[in-house]
């Protein structure tokens, strides 16, 4: 058997490429006759007597950055269910071999920012749009720039962002980072805004036909009562001065205490 005699093994890559700079790439795409503008590149397996080993140096590894990702998508992949065979003569002469590296794609995290239901904001403000980032090739979490929100109303001052609508804990800071031991796999944060308004002065007119009595009145319902008829009873008497008939403003008083 000529001991020049060689079997071809493709790799191909899927969702990335091959690093040129690599020293699998640069030792093995002399030997072949492969396009380096292709994703598939064939490799030269020695064969005897009939029989060739995939040894490890022929063998592409994502961990030697031999193959790199594209955007959107991260290391490490996968050789799915058909990984390169390393064993001992198991290449051989009438055998066929192809194998696929395909990078997954990058996860997606998104923040989410919205005002907390029934809360009062100033009216110059609107929610910033949602932020979206993938994870990078390496599959490291990405690090969102947390907008800021401003009004024109100096009464009005915002109180950072929370992840809770009750608004309690530590407001979110400049940035965030996902947590890489993320145990919910969770992939959006919603972020709830806090306003803060000036205090404000109200003014409560209580007694308004007796002099201020710089307090709320306490009593009870009976003796409110009885004021709302001694009240009625002065206006029934202001309404016989004026027309000597008390007819004559009966329709201003509400009918039950005609």
């Amino acid at each position: 058997m000529d001991e020049n005699r060689h079997k071809k093994v493709t790799f191909t890559v899927v969702n990335g490429s091959w690093n040129t700079e690599s020293d699998w790439y640069k030792n093995n795409i002399g030997n072949t006759d492969a396009d380096t503008a292709t994703d598939t590149i064939p490799v030269n397996v020695p064969l005897r007597n009939g029989k060739g080993t995939l040894t490890p140096d022929l063998v592409p590894h994502v961990d030697n950055q031999d193959m790199t990702p594209a955007d959107d998508y991260k290391a490490p992949g996968t050789w799915g269910n058909n990984a390169p065979d390393t064993n001992t003569d198991a290449i051989t002469e009438d055998g066929t071999y192809h194998y696929t590296y395909t990078f997954p794609e990058a996860n997606t995290y998104t923040i989410t920012y919205r005002w907390v239901t029934g809360t009062e904001v100033p009216e110059d403000v609107s929610l910033p749009a949602q932020q979206e980032k993938k994870e990078d090739g390496n599959g490291t979490n990405p690090t969102f720039t947390i907008k800021s929100v401003t009004s024109d109303d100096e009464k009005w001052s915002f109180s950072g962002w929370y992840t809770n609508e009750a608004l309690t804990g530590t407001a979110i800071s400049d940035s965030y980072t996902f947590p890489e031991d993320n145990a919910n796999d969770t992939k959006n944060l919603t972020l709830y805004g806090k306003w803060t308004h000036d205090p404000c002065t109200v003014t409560f007119y209580a007694d308004y036909f007796q002099p201020a009595q710089g307090h709320f009145n306490t009593d009870d319902y009976e003796a409110g009562r009885r004021k709302i008829y001694q009240l009625a009873d002065r206006l029934r008497f202001q309404a016989n001065f004026w027309n000597s008939n008390e007819q004559g403003f009966a329709h201003l008083l509400p009918q039950q205490l005609v």
